[in-house]
């Protein structure tokens, strides 16, 4: 039957990293009944062996050993079997053949993964044996240690409740790090020595807002000021701070610097708490020093317990644990993931009407409000709009905000220089040979933004097919 944890129950921390019946191959496919593992590191916390309710507890095979406490025959036969002399086991057959198995399993365990698993226990419900060091009992060839054994049997349940749940409790099983961490919690989580980097970050909210009754929806993304540390011993902390507030991306281009300068003044703030909660002053690392989150595997009976390849480039965004529309984003020495203006604004693929005329735009229709579906933030037209098929396509599964947006032009993101290095930069439409291939350069005014045109000659109105949009050619 499978675990159904509660809310503040041993397992609740982790109930999405359990495994149950979790394989591991080896010579021959080894079946866990459950397995805990750490999402993000894949170390295993926590096996859990169980038996059928009417199995026995651990006994004696031979009266002469009827007076042996239970902690100390399991003992012996565990030194027999790492001895490879089963048969000279004094509990019984079954109990022998139990134990074999989680030598066998711990071993393969340690042996795959690269980690000894915390905790190991197997039960059938009307009795329950803890093993506290599965390094003494099942790795190590030295005799077993009976005071690292625990035995506990369903009349003492209640009583040893306590006992119990300080072994196998999911702070006692894992390295728990609270999420985010406060400012005043620095010291604590990560002292001054042990910090290696440290990264503006944001803790970003996409939702969609509106009435879907009357097809009037539109997204809002919020963001909250965070910082990221990354511990020598490899450890990422997120740090945020509520009584900072949000501030909400705004859908006008024109209103991004106010909105820029309103998220540095409080990541700034953020830093400063943290700096002096820590005691020291640090210089901020650069997007370029962040080794990336790490990736999160499949779950199940079938996932892995350590990722077999290495991604080929760090992840900088993170979603947050059972809340699908947040996302902790990395912004290295950047306080903001949107530059206040886009490297290239006169680009031809910002606008979806010039696209089209040369058969280069994206399938669905354009966007000319602010979209949920697609995700599209800004409108097309806009500098910081991409409506081009080609750079969609090539950058399909390569985005690292698709998540929450999915038509940010390329040149007006921070992650630019990330997900297309100079080595590997497409040919984007503003590149001069793909400028070529649209001919004469038409613009898309925003009349009621109050956009103008640079230049003395006079424009020349092509289309007005909408009140407020004009496409002129100069």
């Amino acid at each position: 039957m499978p675990i159904t944890p509660k809310r503040g129950s041993l397992f609740h921390a982790e109930t999405h990293a359990i495994a149950e019946e979790a394989r591991l191959q080896a010579e021959n496919t080894l079946f866990l009944d459950y397995l805990g593992v750490h999402l993000e590191q894949r170390t295993p916390h926590l096996l859990f062996e169980a038996k059928a309710w009417e199995k026995p507890p651990p006994r004696a095979k031979n009266a002469r050993d009827g007076g042996v406490p239970a902690e100390q025959l399991i003992a012996k036969s565990l030194g027999c079997i790492k001895a490879k002399r089963p048969e000279n086991a004094p509990i019984l057959a079954e109990w022998t053949e139990w134990l074999q198995k989680l030598v066998d399993y711990v071993q393969t365990l340690k042996k795959q993964s690269g980690a000894l698993v915390g905790k190991v226990a197997i039960s059938s419900g009307q009795w329950l044996v803890i093993f506290t060091d599965p390094a003494d009992a099942f790795i190590t060839a030295a005799d077993v240690n009976s005071r690292n054994i625990l035995v506990f049997e369903i009349d003492n349940y209640v009583a040893q409740s306590d006992q119990i749940y300080g072994q196998l409790s999911h702070s006692q099983l894992s390295d728990h790090i609270p999420f985010p961490l406060r400012p005043s919690q620095i010291t604590t989580y990560a002292p001054a020595k042990t910090i290696r980097h440290m990264f503006h970050a944001l803790l970003v909210r996409w939702e969609s807002s509106g009435s879907p009754t009357l097809l009037d929806t539109f997204p809002r993304i919020l963001l909250y000021p965070a910082f990221v540390i990354e511990r020598s011993d490899a450890k990422l902390l997120v740090f945020a701070e509520g009584s900072l507030g949000h501030s909400v991306v705004p859908t006008k281009v024109g209103e991004l610097p106010e909105h820029r300068d309103e998220v540095q003044s409080c990541s700034e703030r953020l830093r400063d708490d943290i700096l002096s909660c820590l005691g020291q002053q640090r210089s901020v690392s650069p997007l370029s020093a962040f080794r990336g989150f790490p990736p999160i595997v499949i779950r199940g009976s079938l996932s892995s317990l350590a990722p077999k390849d290495a991604p080929d480039r760090p992840s900088y965004v993170k979603t947050v644990d059972e809340r699908p529309g947040e996302f902790v984003i990395v912004t290295g020495e950047h306080t903001h993931f949107i530059l206040a203006d886009s490297e290239f604004p006169h680009c031809p693929g910002h606008d979806w009407m010039t696209c089209h005329a040369t058969g280069k735009q994206v399938l669905a229709p354009a966007v000319l409000n602010s979209s949920v579906d697609p995700k599209s933030y800004f409108v097309s037209g806009s500098t910081h709009h991409c409506a081009h098929i080609d750079i969609h396509d090539l950058r399909a599964e390569k985005c690292l905000i698709e998540a929450f947006e999915t038509y940010l032009c390329c040149k007006a993101c921070v992650f630019q220089p990330v997900c297309w290095p100079a080595s590997g930069a497409p040919p984007l439409p503003c590149a001069p040979r793909w400028r070529r291939n649209f001919g004469p350069q038409p613009r898309l005014l925003r009349l009621a933004d109050g956009m103008s045109t640079a230049g003395s000659r006079p424009l020349r109105p092509r289309v007005a097919k909408r009140a407020s949009l004009v496409l002129c050619s100069f």
